[in-house]
């Protein structure tokens, strides 16, 4: 404690021993000598502090936070205590604050409940906002602008086809009339043998009309007074396709016999020229060995049959569809073995004049 608190309690003192002089008190009565009034303990002033701290019922006396000292200093003598409702009682300098909004029930209601007051004092949660919607609407836009971007490449796209293009609602639509498409189809070709320009110019040039690919306009036709000239041509068991040698037939015979049966007669005045093809072959033969003036070599021979089949050079139109078999027995004439050793039998001279009589000769 200062020596300024001290001081003015001396001074409290001395004024309430004054006052309970003048109006009587026990405390002048002068038997009791010069006692001088001893200072309030300090406990004491501590427990009347206490004891003031418990509320009470008075009215005013419970708004100010000042009625501890005030009863101190009526104790020491001071000015005592305002009645309740006077005008000389102030608010406190510093109220107090002000509740917490939501936490105290309004005026006249029962205090909350534990529960009640514990779901008031806790705000509620706030869902967390998904952290994927900002991306997934990024995405689906990004989706819609490159299928519009599609939808115009497809628009703008040149179509070969394209039909009328539909007008706005509401406009004015002219008939237009729609022709089919028109569908070009491959020119058809014809079947059959087709016709050559120029004329035939050599005797070992007539595979195609063996093949009924083609034939020759300008040759002479099979009309008329026989002989009827022929080329007999074909396989000769060696693998080569080549004239035939017909040597028996007209080599001895004369001029007349030459000039229908020859391999080596004018082309121009061929009328007819007959296929010989083989067509299957059979059970081993012999073996054929081949010497100068022939490339050395040795090869197998096997029997077979053959095709004739005879065409007119100047129109293509097949005359004569046989078949006949192998029955040369001799190696047939060769430059060279063939190169899988392989070699067939002929069919004999004989054989071919005895089908082909009747069409030259006859």
């Amino acid at each position: 404690m200062t020596s300024s608190s001290i001081q003015s309690r001396s001074q409290a003192r001395e004024e309430a021993e004054r006052g309970m002089a003048d109006t009587g008190d026990e405390r002048a009565d002068p038997a009791a000598g010069d006692e001088t009034v001893a200072p309030v303990p300090t406990d004491t002033l501590a427990g009347n502090a206490a004891e003031q701290d418990e509320p009470t019922t008075t009215g005013d006396a419970d708004k100010t936070a000042y009625a501890p000292l005030a009863q101190w200093a009526i104790r020491a003598g001071g000015r005592p205590q305002p009645a309740p409702g006077s005008g000389e009682l102030q608010t406190p300098a510093d109220p107090w604050p002000e509740p917490i909004q939501g936490l105290v029930p309004p005026l006249g209601q029962p205090p909350f409940e534990a529960a009640e007051l514990l779901r008031l004092a806790v705000p509620e949660a706030v869902p967390p906002k998904p952290r994927r919607r900002l991306g997934a609407i990024l995405a689906a836009v990004a989706v819609a602008l490159l299928m519009g971007a599609a939808g115009v490449l497809v628009a703008l796209w040149p179509e070969k086809d394209a039909g009328p293009v539909a007008a706005p609602t509401g406009a004015p639509t002219e008939k237009v009339a729609t022709k089919p498409a028109e569908t070009t189809a491959p020119p058809a070709t014809p079947a059959g043998p087709k016709p050559r320009e120029t004329p035939l110019s050599s005797n070992f040039d007539v595979d195609p009309i063996c093949a009924g690919e083609a034939y020759w306009p300008m040759q002479p036709k099979r009309t008329g007074r026989a002989p009827h000239p022929v080329l007999v041509y074909g396989d000769q068991g060696n693998g080569d396709r080549l004239p035939f040698t017909m040597f028996k037939t007209w080599f001895l015979k004369g001029k007349a016999k030459e000039a229908v049966w020859s391999p080596q007669q004018d082309p121009a005045k061929i009328q007819m020229v007959a296929c010989v093809d083989r067509v299957s072959a059979g059970a081993k033969l012999r073996t054929c060995t081949y010497k100068a003036p022939a490339e050395p070599g040795t090869g197998t021979m096997y029997r077979a049959s053959y095709r004739l089949h005879v065409y007119e050079t100047a129109t293509g139109r097949r005359v004569l569809d046989t078949r006949l078999a192998g029955t040369v027995k001799t190696c047939p004439y060769a430059l060279s073995v063939p190169t899988d050793k392989k070699l067939y039998m002929e069919v004999s001279e004989e054989d071919l004049v005895a089908a082909l009589g009747k069409l030259v000769e006859g």
